[in-house]
């Protein structure tokens, strides 16, 4: 068994050095070739026109996720069919580019209303920025935390959840509209904590597709108060199945970037759990989660007490006595 580890980690090094000398290669030859260059930008260009046309397609009213699936496989298999080049441009150029323009203009369009509405929420709280818990969690942003924002909170779900709630509640007492996708199926109304706070068994999968994102949450973010921030306890619930993610990396990656166009149709900032207690011991983050959810996010993890025994929740340089936030979200008589 030794030997047989000892051989699969040689190959595995031997897989990561050929992979590390071909990707400096690339990026060498890429300096030099424009035309290599260009053929790169058309990848990302049509990886990226195929993820917004399946989000369209989704949202459409009616379109369930059978549909979905067969429409993935019909694309991929007519993709492999041949074609001529010349033609394909013709047809994109008199027939997909006007349509396109349209719909960039109806994006501008929303863009518009979307600046609108955090313009006006901002007016109502009568502040442009959104009271973090702690310093670590502040000093990710370098003009505070606004409407625009989205912060990751990554860790145990024990440490995770206290600190969302807390979150939510800061919020929720400087006026704002907070709406809280929980954890807790048993969870109770509370206004002192959040002014909508919805079980996981309401919207769980409401990233399957994008329709029923916009049916979840639309009402709230159009309201005569519209929703200023959405916490989610546990971004892994908002989808658990999927016809075109096929891991967690990959569901986390499409939940996250669905939340992402949402924020930017309808406005508002957003907090996102992340729980890692089923993660293996010994692997960096970095190697788990996609990096787009890494990029503004800060790690929590959960303390015994070593003298009092009272717990402790650590978020980055900052530590919170549970005792404390519990005393902080108990709702006044």
């Amino acid at each position: 068994m030794e030997k047989a580890r000892k051989e699969q980690e040689a190959t595995e090094r031997k897989l990561n050095d050929l992979f590390a000398a071909a990707g400096e290669a690339l990026k060498k030859r890429m300096g030099e070739d424009p035309e290599l260059r260009r053929l790169a930008y058309m990848l990302l260009f049509s990886n990226r026109l195929f993820n917004w046309a399946l989000a369209e397609a989704c949202a459409l009213k009616g379109i369930s996720n059978e549909m979905v699936n067969i429409l993935v496989k019909a694309q991929q298999e007519k993709a492999a069919e041949a074609f001529e080049f010349a033609a394909m441009v013709e047809d994109f150029q008199n027939k997909q580019m006007p349509w396109l323009e349209s719909r960039r203009r109806e994006a501008l369009a929303r863009q518009r209303s979307r600046e609108k509405r955090i313009s006006n929420m901002v007016q109502r709280v009568r502040k442009k920025h959104i009271t973090l818990p702690c310093h670590s969690m502040d000093a990710l942003f370098d003009c505070k935390f606004t409407h625009h924002g989205t912060l990751v909170v990554v860790g145990e779900r024990r440490a995770v959840v206290p600190i969302l709630m807390l979150c939510a509640h800061k919020y929720t007492k400087t006026g704002g509209h907070t709406v809280l996708l929980s954890s807790n199926e048993v969870v109770k109304p509370n206004d002192y904590l959040a002014r909508h706070i919805i079980p996981p068994q309401i919207w769980r999968n409401a990233a399957s597709i994008y329709g029923d994102m916009k049916a979840l949450l639309e009402p709230l973010s159009k309201s005569t108060d519209p929703m200023g921030l959405l916490v989610v306890e546990d971004l892994d619930n908002m989808l658990m199945m999927s016809p075109v993610a096929q891991s967690r990396p990959a569901y986390l990656s499409r939940a996250f970037g669905l939340l992402e166009q949402y924020q930017a149709d309808f406005g508002g900032a957003m907090i996102l759990g992340v729980f890692t207690d089923a993660d293996p011991a010994g692997v960096d983050r970095i190697q788990l989660y996609p990096p787009e959810l890494l990029s503004k996010h800060v790690y929590v993890s959960w303390q015994e007490p070593k003298v009092s025994d009272i717990p402790s929740i650590v978020v980055g340089n900052d530590i919170f006595l549970l005792s404390e936030i519990e005393k902080e979200l108990v709702t006044p008589e």
